[in-house]
């Protein structure tokens, strides 16, 4: 059976996230991208082999930038209240 999402008001599974979520989402695409995996338990990728020292270092900068936006607001209260 085919739905037409306009049809049937549907979605995108991505437009259903939060921000915090899209953000998680993107720092993990990058780790994928150099080779690793999505898991935050791991450590970051190396550089893999061919790949530009500056473009490694952008992705890693860009990383960081997502992950530190990846957390939700109610996290980032409480680690507030905390300091």
């Amino acid at each position: 059976m085919f739905y037409c999402r306009q049809c049937y008001n549907l979605a995108y599974e991505s437009q259903n996230e939060t921000a915090h979520d899209r953000e998680l989402r993107k720092h993990q695409a990058i780790r994928m991208k150099l080779g690793g995996s999505g898991s935050l338990a791991e450590d970051f990728p190396h550089k893999p082999k061919g790949m530009h020292w500056q473009t490694y270092w952008q992705l890693c900068r860009k990383a960081e930038e997502a992950e530190s936006r990846s957390w939700p607001p109610w996290v980032m209260k409480m680690l507030a209240s905390l300091g």
